[in-house]
């Protein structure tokens, strides 16, 4: 009798029974990791969680391997402490069950699932990373990132009134294409304070850096913020507010009310005028 055609994704209930080979896997939302799916079986959550730290330990030893010939650089690689948060991952899911990994990944509070949804790792006071799941905009991000975390003695992460203008750009609107799009921003490059906006771009041009989007700044900050704490810009001096930092599209700066738009112009090279680029991988 001739077999009807295969269905895909997931059956209804008492559905018919795939045919033999056939994937069975359950789909999961594109913008939820396969680890925080709670519709997966707590083993197949495991190993892909499993699988996502093998791949950043095997980075970590390919990193190590390229400096094999210098031990000051491969003690430096291993004592990174994003380096050193993955190692340790990786130990701990030596024993553990797959029952005992669902129970502690779902006890996450909303600040430890965002730095999960967005693989956040920060590499330094001034620079962090983050990943942008495909079908996610930064628009979502910001409001996802102004409910996960309270700003003491602040009303918002992000000043309310510019989370709204942002809802209407498109630069802001448009979601990401790529599977994983990782962004890395250093917020504060060095040596660029005080300085013009042309002055700036002509440092950034002579060390080969491109300047960072103001989007991608956006993100990079709250990303950032919600996994340290503290701003990305820096405080200037001992003010309640931080440095104005350029990006491509304009300035941002956080002060009481939020991260908001500064409208400082492009000829001012005043001491808290600081610059942002976008870091690319060597």
């Amino acid at each position: 009798m001739a077999q009807g055609p295969k269905k895909t994704g997931d059956r209804a209930a008492n559905g018919p029974t795939p045919a033999q080979g056939a994937d069975t896997t359950p789909s999961h939302p594109p913008n939820l990791k396969p680890w925080e799916d709670k519709t997966l079986k707590p083993k197949a959550r495991l190993q892909a969680y499993k699988d996502f730290v093998r791949e950043k330990i095997a980075d970590i030893l390919a990193a190590a391997n390229r400096v094999s010939d210098d031990p000051a650089r491969v003690i430096e690689i291993r004592d990174n402490p994003e380096n050193r948060h993955w190692i340790k991952e990786a130990e701990g899911l030596r024993n553990v069950t797959p029952k005992d990994f669902c129970k502690r990944r779902d006890l996450l509070g909303p600040r430890e699932k965002f730095i999960a949804k967005y693989n956040i790792e920060v590499h330094g006071p001034h620079e962090v990373s983050f990943e942008l799941p495909r079908g996610v905009s930064r628009y979502e991000m910001l409001c996802e990132a102004q409910e996960s975390v309270r700003v003491p003695g602040r009303r918002a992460l992000v000043y309310p009134n510019q989370l709204k203008e942002w809802e209407q750009a498109p630069a802001f609107k448009e979601a990401s294409t790529t599977p994983h799009e990782r962004i890395r921003i250093d917020g504060h490059v060095a040596d660029g304070d005080g300085q013009s906006r042309a002055q700036q771009e002509a440092l950034l041009d002579s060390r080969g850096l491109r300047q960072a989007k103001l989007e991608d700044l956006a993100a990079a900050f709250v990303a950032h913020y919600v996994a340290t704490g503290e701003p990305l810009f820096g405080w200037f001096q001992n003010s309640a507010w931080t440095f104005v930092v350029r990006a491509a599209g304009g300035a941002l700066y956080f002060k009481g009310d939020g991260l908001r738009l500064h409208f400082m112009g492009d000829d001012y090279s005043l001491g808290n005028m600081a610059v942002a680029s976008r870091v690319f991988p060597a």
